[in-house]
């Protein structure tokens, strides 16, 4: 990339970007830094802002991290994190940090190309939200999970393609790759939008389709958490 896309960024440096894609890549602080020949306290003080790299270093970022030199410097939206308290996790216990952050980092990624297309493309409208305002009287999540299924117009037995199902009412459904598995099936509402993160299991589909149904109840249940 010519050198003034270098200075350009290294002007318009966004810190957050820097932190995406270094837990995109899985690196800590101290790897990151071992790669560009850096401290990782200069490392710590690029990503809070305190100091800006130059363009050299950017340029050794891009190469290090496999992004675009362009993909430092402040964009429109800004960069988007997810942060870890807004997901709903089952359990964290056999995840390692690093993996997680990795998943999370790649999910930030998603929602922010999700962002974009919403500016030129209609998604279906989310059919979560009245549905949980509905039935936050009701104590039992058996009769939630009826007045959910009436509500979408299905009866009591097996409901077929239940990930499509899911995506008709407004679900962002995103496949978890197979090497975070230990992350699990996670969701959160982004923007007004309900988001899954999936785990695909080739080998069980009755897993995946527990996960999505598990997930889905999260969603309906903390839709004020949107």
């Amino acid at each position: 990339m010519p050198d003034d896309h270098a200075y350009s960024a290294a002007h318009a440096f966004d810190s957050s970007r820097l932190t995406l894609a270094r837990e995109l890549n899985g690196f800590s602080k101290a790897e990151l830094a071992r790669k560009l020949e850096k401290s990782p306290s200069a490392i710590t003080q690029f990503e809070a802002g305190s100091l800006r790299p130059d363009a050299s270093t950017l340029r050794l970022m891009s190469m290090a991290l496999g992004v675009p030199v362009g993909f430092f410097a402040r964009a429109d939206r800004g960069a988007f994190r997810i942060p870890l308290d807004s997901c709903h996790f089952r359990s964290l216990r056999s995840a390692r940090q690093r993996d997680r952050r990795r998943v999370l980092a790649s999910g930030s990624m998603l929602l922010g190309v999700l962002d974009v297309a919403e500016d030129f493309i209609e998604l279906p409208r989310e059919d979560l939200s009245r549905i949980s305002r509905a039935g936050k009287s009701t104590g039992n999540v058996e009769d939630f999970a009826c007045e959910v299924r009436e509500a979408w117009g299905k009866g009591l037995g097996p409901l077929p393609g239940l990930v499509g199902l899911l995506e008709a009412r407004g679900v962002a459904v995103v496949p978890v790759e197979q090497q975070f598995h230990e992350v699990g099936s996670f969701s959160l509402w982004h923007n007004g939008r309900p988001c899954i993160f999936l785990v695909l299991y080739p080998e069980a589909a009755t897993r995946t389709r527990w996960d999505a149904a598990h997930e889905l109840g999260h969603l309906l249940c903390h839709e004020d958490a949107h």
